[in-house]
């Protein structure tokens, strides 16, 4: 059996992660007779953990330490991180930050360890133009890694070898999933629409405020549930503000996953007007909840094929205009949810993830 240690230090309560709940979610499900996964935990987040994640890692070795700014703190967390690295056979990491990636390969080569990273995403600070210095790093590290978990889409991993491949890296493909089975659906509706996500430009948050504007046309008590406690949240409640749509727009800063599961069951509609995705739980998840969703039709979402609604990049008006033919037509709604629960069940179950990536990490290490 081999030990892997999980990097960085992975946070819970306001700064859990699509990432952590990802590692949490499939590698506590990933067969122990082959790997024996150690999840780095940051300890200042750790007693904020939702009990749902604490009793998916409870059967997981762990490693504690600290993250965050506090300097001292974080200098002993990497003591910890490293001496538990010596232990290890090899080290597998998230590149969620920048610092992410430097902090695994400063462990990878202090401890001699082989490194693996994961690529969910291709970050705004991986391109030259955003960040040269970023850059340049990110360059010499992956050149020195040469092993790569990359989720399976292609435009992300289109960009990643445009922008950082050479002829010994090495591409193993994952996936993304959700706990499909632990989602549902309720037909006691509170809201029409529902956006879970970070409130920034990428995703397109700040049109939803317009999106209301014009539905309100057709029904006066449309309404829509934000959950989000990432981002320019505040920003966001200025425009609703400013637009008098306090009364159709709610806002939710944090839910449980138990809080999260009834809210999408509780909804008519998933929208998620994103302009660019990586890893995204949120839409298996209301695929899941049998919602259909609504998306604009963008390279890094060509994985959603069934259950979802796609419409011209970035046709505004138009996106609005399939929302409400969704609302005012039950049944082809209804129909739309049920595909996309099954299309959940078909291809983005844990149960078919996990074994996905067990696939993937033994070729990454034979290689």
């Amino acid at each position: 059996m081999k030990n892997i240690l999980l990097l960085p230090f992975f946070r819970f309560g306001n700064s859990l992660t699509s990432i952590t709940i990802r590692t949490v979610e499939i590698y506590s499900r990933i067969n122990r007779i082959d790997f024996n996964f150690i999840i780095n935990l940051d300890l200042e987040t750790y007693n904020e953990m939702d009990k749902y994640y604490y009793e998916k890692i409870k059967n997981m070795d762990k490693s504690f330490g600290y993250a965050g700014k506090n300097i001292i703190k974080l200098l002993k967390g990497f003591k910890i991180t490293l001496k538990n690295a010596k232990k290890s056979d090899y080290i597998i990491g998230e590149t969620e930050y920048f610092y992410s990636v430097l902090y695994s390969y400063i462990i990878h080569i202090l401890s001699r360890k082989p490194l693996i990273i994961t690529i969910h995403i291709m970050q705004p600070d991986m391109y030259k133009k955003n960040n040269y210095i970023h850059y340049i790093i990110y360059k010499y590290i992956f050149n020195k890694t040469k092993r790569f978990l990359i989720l399976d889409n292609d435009a992300i991993i289109d960009e990643f070898k445009n922008n950082f491949n050479n002829n010994k890296m090495k591409i193993f493909k994952i996936t993304n999933g959700v706990d499909v089975k632990s989602f549902y659906t309720s037909n006691d509706k509170l809201y029409d629409l529902i956006f879970i996500g970070e409130i920034s430009d990428r995703k397109n948050a700040f049109m939803l405020p317009y999106i209301i504007e014009n539905l309100k046309k057709y029904n006066d008590n449309i309404k829509l549930l934000i959950i989000s406690h990432l981002g320019e949240v505040d920003k966001l409640k200025d425009i609703v503000n400013q637009k008098n749509l306090n009364k159709n727009i709610d806002f939710i800063n944090y839910v449980t996953e138990e809080e999260k599961r009834e809210y999408l069951a509780r909804s008519k509609i998933f929208v998620f007007p994103t302009k660019y995705e990586g890893i995204t739980m949120v839409i298996p998840e209301a695929m899941a909840s049998s919602l259909p969703v609504v998306l604009f039709d963008v390279p890094t979402l060509k994985i959603f094929n069934r259950g979802v609604l796609k419409v011209k990049p970035f046709d505004m008006d138009l996106y609005i205009e399939r929302i409400l033919y969704l609302l005012q037509n039950d049944n082809i709604r209804h129909e739309l949810g049920s595909i996309a629960r099954e299309e959940a069940l078909k291809r983005f179950d844990y149960s078919i993830v996990s074994d996905n990536e067990n696939k993937a990490i033994k070729e990454a290490l034979n290689y």
